[in-house]
């Protein structure tokens, strides 16, 4: 009889998804940081898109 299959929760999470979920948050908290700053431009502009700089 051989031995039943480990599912992946049984392991747990390979550490190459821990890079990538660390990776993941870092980089949803950069673009929150930019969208902020932008929403805060676009407010402060007359409220139009064209007001706004254009970004590199």
């Amino acid at each position: 009889m051989t031995k039943p299959r480990r599912t992946h929760e049984q392991r747990g999470p390979a550490p190459l998804a821990e890079k990538r979920d660390r990776a993941v948050s870092r980089r949803n908290a950069e673009l929150e940081a930019d969208s902020a700053v932008l929403c805060e431009r676009f407010h402060q502009s007359d409220g139009t898109l064209s007001s706004l700089p254009a970004s590199s």
